[in-house]
């Protein structure tokens, strides 16, 4: 459930609004107060109502975390309970105009489901297509929709994604994993996703212009994966990066043509081969976007970096960000063999070579994360 909390539900009797125990003028005089019900709607109606869904979850497993609550319960939302495809509007006063809300809002807002948020803090996070791991921007400087847009994007584009606030000790579940965060990952953290792209899976990185400690684990990362690596931070770039057209894996134009991003503040790297430079800003040398491949990673691997974490927030993106999601998930997908070039060799990849072109255009078919209905029960 969103703020504000139950406009444009309906009720019975024709208003909106979450049902909630309210008091009400009685007795001699109307001199008393009475309890009674009626319908509200607001922050105020939709905070009890998380609160008390965190409350059921966290009494399923007493060893659960804070964050793990809080990723089950946005991981689960949506999934077989609506989307609002908008914020609701607050109801108008007599002959006001609606009441507009203050931040925009591009994707799909979930609703959250109880039941599959105690099953998900006692079971564990359920697996899907992607994993879009960390809390997004943790500086203020984005207006918090990063991690909800790219979700919805991902979402519209067939994939199935979990999300989680914190890095779970499981990956083998994931397709692919979107590490979305300012903070950087703790060595264990990184030793996991090492293991995991060793085990020919891929990853996305985050990096930005210095203020996070993000660009350390991720440029560690790179460093440790990639054979020979000796990328470095290059310090702060310019907000409008080309993307290269001659940009390895199609990330210029499979199934997307991309020319340009629009960044805000973001960083630059150093030391990345010519090959693997998506996109940059100033100086071709210095990278604001990288990508390395199966024939550059350590066990067939594959990942992916921009060195910004505000490309993916509303008030800041371009007309671009989405294409360009959609080209990343698609190099990022473990079932499509690439090439150095998209050279589609098709005697010595019999695989899936030949297909490749129809599998760009075809993301994968979202796949039913939970039993049927009629085997669980209502929810």
């Amino acid at each position: 459930m969103a703020a504000p909390g139950g406009v444009g539900v309906d009720i019975q009797g024709g208003a909106s609004g979450v049902w909630s125990t309210t008091p009400r003028k009685c007795g001699l005089l109307n001199k008393g107060w009475c309890p009674t019900y009626s319908p509200m709607a607001g922050t105020s109606m939709a905070a009890p109502v998380v609160a008390g869904v965190a409350a059921l979850a966290i009494s399923s497993n007493l060893s659960a975390t804070a964050a793990d609550v809080g990723s089950c319960i946005t991981s689960t939302a949506g999934i077989s309970t609506p989307n609002l495809t908008s914020r609701s509007t607050l109801p108008a006063k007599a002959d006001d105009a609606p009441i507009q809300p203050k931040i925009a809002f591009a994707g799909s807002i979930p609703v959250i489901d109880a039941r599959a948020a105690v099953e998900c803090v006692r079971d564990g996070i359920r697996r899907g297509d992607v994993l879009i791991a960390g809390q997004g921007d943790r500086t203020s400087s984005g207006n918090g929709t990063d991690l909800g847009d790219l979700t919805a994007q991902l979402e519209s584009l067939g994939y199935s994604v979990a999300t989680s606030r914190t890095l779970p000790n499981d990956l083998s579940g994931f397709g692919q994993i979107w590490y979305v965060d300012t903070d950087a990952l703790t060595e264990s953290e990184q030793d996991r996703v090492a293991a995991y792209v060793a085990d020919g899976k891929s990853v996305y990185l985050t990096g930005d212009w210095g203020c996070c400690s993000v660009d350390s684990s991720s440029i560690a990362l790179i460093n440790r994966l990639v054979p020979g690596s000796s990328v470095a931070h290059a310090g702060p770039d310019g907000d409008s990066v080309t993307i290269l057209p001659s940009a390895q894996f199609g990330l210029a134009s499979r199934p997307r043509t991309v020319s340009t991003l629009t960044t805000a503040s973001p960083g630059s790297l150093s030391g990345v081969a010519p090959a693997n430079v998506v996109g940059y800003s100033s100086e071709p040398d210095r990278a604001v976007v990288a990508a390395w491949g199966p024939q550059d990673v350590t066990g067939g691997g594959r990942l992916a970096i921009v060195m910004d974490i505000n490309w993916l927030a509303q008030q800041y993106r371009g007309p671009t960000w989405s294409p360009f999601v959609q080209n990343l998930a698609q190099f990022l997908r473990p079932s499509v063999l690439l090439k150095t070039g998209m050279a589609a060799d098709k005697t010595s990849q019999p695989n899936d070579m030949a297909s490749l072109d129809q599998s760009w255009a075809n993301p994968p078919t979202r796949p039913t994360l939970r039993e049927p209905a009629s085997a669980a029960g209502p929810r």
